[in-house]
């Protein structure tokens, strides 16, 4: 689950009386143009560039909006996107700020329906509520755990199902203090991951390998 939520908005003031609240606040406009009394963060990968902005001017809207579906689709907005994700995972609201002169190009629309199918996440808007799909939820754990957003612990405290890719960036990133041994198949492997899990949920922390510690006195 999240502990924040995402809100979508045209108006100023409630940007900064969110701000006041200690949400994080996304100018998604041109980073020139943003306003200098709020600490705008400034994703410029999920701003159409120039290249998309000639094929609005020319009126060419398919090849438009396609062509900004395929940036919200590339690696570097999947990181964009993952750091909002896991800002809200990590218990902070986000406000995404959209200035009048956006209003006719249409992008907002294509950016926040991408969230909504992508990952699960509605924008709150005048007309909307916050709403989270609960099944994505494994899907974009995946995202911030590979993004770095979360570390290995968190995420395997989180995560229900492991692949390849990331059990091996859990066997190079989990604390020494789980003693995860690292000469075993990838089974076993998630197999003793969850043994230890099951102790974190029971006892707050990862209990000491007797058998190990039995086998080196022996």
């Amino acid at each position: 689950m999240l502990n924040g939520i995402l809100v979508a908005t045209k108006d100023m003031n409630e940007v900064v009386n969110m701000v006041g609240y200690g949400a994080k606040a996304i100018y998604m406009g041109d980073p020139m143009s943003a306003p200098t009394n709020v600490n705008f963060i400034k994703p410029a990968i999920l701003i159409p560039d120039y290249t998309m902005m000639s094929l609005y001017i020319d009126g060419r809207m398919r090849d438009f909006q396609n062509t900004y579906l395929r940036v919200l689709n590339s690696p570097k907005a999947h990181e964009a996107i993952a750091t909002i994700i896991g800002a809200m995972f990590l218990g902070k609201n986000v406000v995404m700020y959209f200035p009048p002169e956006v209003d006719d190009i249409g992008y907002s629309e294509i950016l926040l329906r991408n969230l909504d199918e992508v990952y699960g996440v509605r924008a709150q808007t005048k007309s909307t509520r916050f709403f989270y799909d609960e099944s994505k939820h494994q899907f974009n754990l995946r995202l911030l755990f590979l993004y770095n957003i979360i570390n290995a612990e968190t995420y395997v405290m989180n995560a229900e199902v492991l692949d390849d890719i990331i059990i091996d960036k859990i066997r190079k990133e989990i604390p020494p203090t789980w003693e995860m041994p690292m000469d075993v198949a990838n089974q076993q492997f998630v197999q003793i991951l969850e043994k230890k899990k099951e102790q974190v949920l029971q006892y707050g922390k990862v209990l000491p390998n007797m058998v190990t510690k039995i086998q080196k006195e022996g």
